[in-house]
């Protein structure tokens, strides 16, 4: 089991490996790797579990223990087909809740904006009606990014976000 304080901290192992020399954190404090530009991460714990995306392009990872919530509060965070799904049409509300919660998690740390970019940005429920095989969504400006829900110990929900 490992357990993380924040993504400066879980490059420890890369750093003693002699992988890696030096970690950073952005001015929106998302963590890269000053003399390896090319390599690209993501960390994220929640509960028992940490997890770890390592690439040579953009991407974000999250993970969420599955907590009691109030699926009523979908609507300050989610897009209105998102909030209107969970109240009306999911067969386990909490379950679809953490797994766009993740989703949307692994995308503001795609950006490298985290929280101040907010969650309203995008729509991920033809992800989560996808059968967790993954979907590209289309962004402004004909971006598309890649977002899957990965799979993740009973309890928990996982998803990642790329280019």
């Amino acid at each position: 089991m490992f357990y993380s304080i924040d993504a400066i901290e879980c490059t420890g192992v890369l750093k003693a490996a002699g992988h890696i020399e030096e970690v950073r954190k952005s001015p929106e404090g998302g963590p890269y790797f000053p003399k390896h530009p090319d390599v690209f991460f993501s960390v994220s714990h929640s509960g028992d579990y940490a997890v770890c995306s390592v690439s040579d392009w953009p991407n974000g990872i999250d993970i969420q223990e599955h907590r009691k919530i109030g699926c009523d509060i979908a609507g300050r965070f989610f897009v209105g087909e998102e909030d209107d799904f969970l109240k009306r049409e999911s067969v386990n509300a909490t379950k679809d809740f953490f797994d766009l919660w993740c989703l949307h998690e692994a995308y503001m740390k795609y950006t490298g904006m985290g929280m101040k970019q907010g969650m309203k940005d995008v729509n991920f429920l033809p992800v989560l009606k996808t059968d967790n095989l993954g979907s590209f969504i289309n962004m402004d400006a004909g971006k598309r990014i890649w977002a899957q829900l990965l799979q993740a110990p009973a309890g928990y929900s996982m998803g990642i976000v790329n280019t």
